[in-house]
């Protein structure tokens, strides 16, 4: 069953206020024991977000029990002993005004009409012996003297299957019907999906679709008039933004249902609770587009100015092709703070692939005649990846070899010949040849790379700066500089390395090129990193 997140309330008033002291518990499974188990990629997230959210209210931090199973203390994992126990503590503290929430985001499953909650050391062939039945929880809860017990249980995302993990797995009634709180008087219950839905993740901001709304909700996009964000608002803003969401992501359908029939609503963040716990924080990195991360919620893209709790704090950025930036900032309440400009490093190997760059190089040269003794043409020019030939074929020994060619003057070329090796950066080898109507030998040895460098005299004296790029499963040379006249010889066709040259393409100093790369059958530029 894949996982699904709802959202149980119960209490004694049709409306109520946190009037005594609230207790969070929080476990969140990603990765189980048992290798038969799928992992889940959100479910910590999640739990620890939630968390996050009603410690902003000011809930205290000693009545936030976090389990997560990424947690060394094994005190602090989501097993079901844990769990049990610290249910019980809390059975144990609580007082007739206050209000307890669980919230459990990981697998579920449904064996002979019972719902199971797949706690970190469950195993599928032994449910009962090992994971967390919802009756038992429900009948620890019903001990609570608590005015109002909340639970988010968030277990149908993924196929508990490992075999099975990406396999779609819609909520069961079966499942639903086995959670629900029969014990608990004048309960309700939030599901992020409906019978046969399945609740979506959402990878950019780091949580399942219903989470994400949630945690919004309650930051202040469900509150009322009053400034409190109740059940009853909250409910109506998942409602009507999960939906909306899965339309726009083309996800198949996700629909909130609030099963609520004695009108149970309690207040999740009274009013003004929030007003003092923000300042605005003008967010910016070089380049823009970066995902602002804090504390596992995605709050946009820079540059931005985002929200955030008073106090040193600490962000995120993440762009697709960059290594992560880490921001820290100092927030104060009702104020606005700026970030350093932080600059993202490209990953090294990262290839960068555009249409049509408007130049990708810049050559200037001049070509003799070695019997003559005379200079038959000299020029120079800017590269479009237009002007790049790039021809594909296997090398004497079967080995895949791709020949880079730019034609120059006269019939001249230009060309760099590889061999992109799948296994390793350095097997990388390259050499630079002369072409004349076809009529070509190898200049230069070939040699290896495993970082941007220089080569100095192989064959023939000359200095040059080059650097590679991953493209798919190997690598190939990019960027080369020549650093010092190089001269090129050309040979007619001969298999003697040693035989004189019939030209020499002699390349000026300062000429830089970009080669493109032969991806997936097409010509595309790349950007080199080391």
């Amino acid at each position: 069953m894949r996982r699904m997140l709802l959202l149980v309330v119960a209490g004694c008033l049709a409306t109520s206020a946190l009037a005594g002291e609230s207790w969070v518990i929080a476990a969140g499974v990603d990765k189980y024991e048992d290798a038969e188990i799928s992992s889940l990629n959100y479910a910590v997230a999640d739990v620890a977000a939630l968390a996050d959210a009603f410690r902003a209210t000011g809930v205290p931090a000693d009545h936030i029990l976090l389990l997560t199973s990424d947690a060394k203390d094994i005190s602090q994992q989501p097993r079901r002993s844990t769990i049990l126990r610290v249910l019980q503590k809390v059975r144990e503290r609580c007082d007739t005004e206050d209000t307890v929430l669980f919230f459990f985001s990981g697998h579920g499953m449904e064996k002979d009409g019972q719902a199971f909650l797949l706690t970190l050391e469950a195993n599928r062939e032994l449910l009962a012996e090992t994971a967390l039945p919802m009756s038992m929880v429900n009948s620890i809860a019903a001990g609570f003297l608590a005015r109002s017990t909340l639970f988010v249980i968030d277990a149908c995302r993924n196929d508990p299957d490992a075999g099975r993990a990406n396999a779609d797995a819609s909520m069961g009634d079966a499942f639903v019907k086995g959670v629900r709180p029969r014990m608990l008087r004048g309960s309700a219950v939030l599901f992020a999906c409906g019978v046969g839905q399945r609740a979506w993740e959402m990878p950019d901001s780091g949580h399942g679709a219903f989470t994400h709304f949630l945690l919004q909700g309650l930051a202040g996009a469900a509150r009322a008039e009053d400034g409190s964000v109740r059940l009853s608002s909250l409910a109506e803003y998942v409602v009507k933004e999960v939906p909306s969401w899965s339309e726009r992501s083309k996800h198949p359908a996700q629909t909130p249902y609030l099963d609520n029939p004695e009108k149970v609503d309690i207040v999740l963040v009274q009013p003004g609770a929030q007003a003092v716990a923000t300042g605005e924080v003008l967010v910016r990195s070089q380049p823009d587009g970066a995902r602002i991360v804090f504390r596992g919620q995605a709050l946009g893209t820079t540059p931005a100015t985002v929200r955030l709790p008073p106090g040193e704090q600490t962000l995120t950025l993440k762009r697709e092709g960059c290594e992560d930036a880490t921001v820290r900032v100092t927030v104060r309440a009702k104020e606005t703070a700026q970030t350093e400009l932080a600059r993202l490093a490209p990953i090294p190997g990262t290839v960068r692939v555009t249409t049509e760059p408007p130049v990708i190089g810049h050559l200037a040269w001049d070509i003799v005649d070695c019997v003559t003794s005379k200079k038959i043409g000299s020029g120079s020019r800017d590269v479009k990846l237009s002007d790049v030939v790039i021809d594909g074929r296997p090398s004497r020994d079967e080995r895949e070899m791709y020949n880079k060619k730019v034609a120059l003057d006269h019939g001249f070329a230009l060309c760099m010949a590889e061999f992109p090796e799948k296994s390793a950066m350095s097997r990388v080898g390259f050499g630079l040849l002369g072409d004349k109507e076809g009529e070509n030998t190898f200049c230069w040895d070939w040699f290896t790379v495993d970082r941007a460098s220089h080569a100095t005299k192989l064959q023939e004296k000359g200095e040059l700066e080059f650097s590679v790029a991953k493209v798919g499963d190997g690598w190939q040379l990019a960027h080369m500089k020549f650093l010092t006249d190089v001269s090129i010889r050309i040979n007619r066709r001969t298999d003697d390395p040693g035989a004189a040259p019939r030209w020499r393409v002699n390349i000026h100093k300062g000429s830089e090129i970009d080669w493109p790369a032969l991806v997936g059958g097409e010509i595309r530029s790349v950007a080199a990193k080391p």
